[in-house]
């Protein structure tokens, strides 16, 4: 009975978690699409520091394009390739703010 009780809740906390991280992820959208479009030099800039991130951080650059392909209405298969300079300017940022992220992380380990 109680594993029952402790699964329905689980349950319900694991789909209010997936909610609020789809939400988080339109309001991160929705800010970065305020941003100025970026120059050819940050795209070069943004594209070196994808390819010198550690591999483990590579599974979310696959993630955001993933979720902003679909957001964009663009299929989406498990292979990612991107052409940066095709990309919109809500992708290019999204990524730019998560390598800033990973490198300002790898600062700080020890």
């Amino acid at each position: 009975m109680v594993k029952n009780i402790t699964s329905q809740y689980s349950n319900v906390l694991l789909s209010k978690m997936d909610n609020m991280q789809q939400e988080l992820e339109r309001l991160l959208d929705d800010v970065v699409a305020t941003c100025r479009p970026m120059t050819r030099g940050e795209i070069r800039e943004l594209q070196k520091s994808i390819k010198e991130l550690p591999e483990r951080n590579l599974n979310r650059v696959a993630e955001i394009v993933g979720n902003h392909s679909i957001a964009s209405g663009e299929d989406f298969n498990d292979k990612v390739i991107v052409n940066l300079d095709q990309a919109d300017k809500v992708m290019l940022w999204r990524l730019h703010f998560y390598v800033g992220a990973v490198k300002s992380a790898q600062k700080l380990a020890p």
